[in-house]
């Protein structure tokens, strides 16, 4: 079996192997701190119900919580509340 690359995407990505949740996790992690690097952003939600896949991160900036998701059931997207 040979390993398939593409180009932009990260290996074990691309070969479905290792911790997908906790690399898309670490991933909006790094959103956050682009954004303002004194935040503290945590996981939230990270969970496999049958055929969908989620992880949640979250910070909080007084009152406003600000949360960044990774969503995967068939189609893979990201959303922002």
């Amino acid at each position: 079996m040979r390993a398939q690359f593409v180009r932009g995407i990260d290996p074990r990505d691309s070969m479905d192997i290792g911790n997908k949740h906790a690399r898309e996790a670490q991933k909006l992690m790094a959103a956050f701190k682009e954004i303002d690097p004194n935040s503290d952003p945590k996981i939230t939600a990270d969970q496999t119900v049958d055929s969908s896949e989620m992880v949640v991160v979250t910070i909080k900036l007084t009152a406003t919580s600000y949360s960044l998701a990774w969503i995967n059931s068939g189609l893979e997207y990201y959303m922002a509340t």
